[in-house]
């Protein structure tokens, strides 16, 4: 198993593993995915505590296109962890507003998935909801375009009319 895989199943022992028999981690997936892209993707949040806790990689680490692993969690691959694996990079000094090459920030993503609690983490922890992405589209529109209406109506409630 290699620290990709151990990543994605959140082997936390064989993470520890690997790092008393290397120097450093794989650097990058064919995506161009680091080890804490690949943990955040899927939920994994001791793995990613893990990571961070050691200062082995950076927490905005990009991939080709620009997403960190902020991104990366708002996916339905990090469910039931999604808050918790958010939170642990927030904490950690994950940047809420980075933006993707096409603009997309974290609650963009979030935003369009409609992940409602994500949202509003992302809101509490100072994301800002008037950015708009390579389109032009707030995360408010994306929440419209994917026709997630609590999300949509929770953020008008909560932004306004943006």
């Amino acid at each position: 198993m290699d620290a990709l895989q151990a990543a994605a199943c959140g082997d936390v022992v064989w993470l520890g593993y690997i790092l008393r028999r290397r120097t450093s981690l794989p650097q990058r997936d064919r995506q161009g995915l680091t080890v804490l892209h690949v943990a955040a993707h899927h939920g994994q949040v001791k793995f990613l505590e893990a990571l961070l806790e050691g200062g082995i990689i950076e927490v905005d680490a990009r991939c080709p296109q620009g997403r960190t692993p902020l991104h990366l969690v708002f996916t339905p691959k990090s469910a039931p962890s999604t808050l918790a694996s958010a939170s642990c990079l927030l904490i950690h000094g994950a940047q809420v507003n980075a933006a993707t090459k096409a603009g997309v920030t974290p609650l963009h993503q979030a935003a369009a998935e409609g992940l409602l609690e994500g949202v509003q983490a992302l809101l509490g922890a100072g994301a800002d909801p008037h950015l708009r992405e390579m389109n032009g589209h707030t995360p408010l529109d994306m929440a419209k375009l994917w026709c997630h209406r609590q999300v949509a109506r929770a953020s008008v409630c909560q932004w306004g009319s943006i």
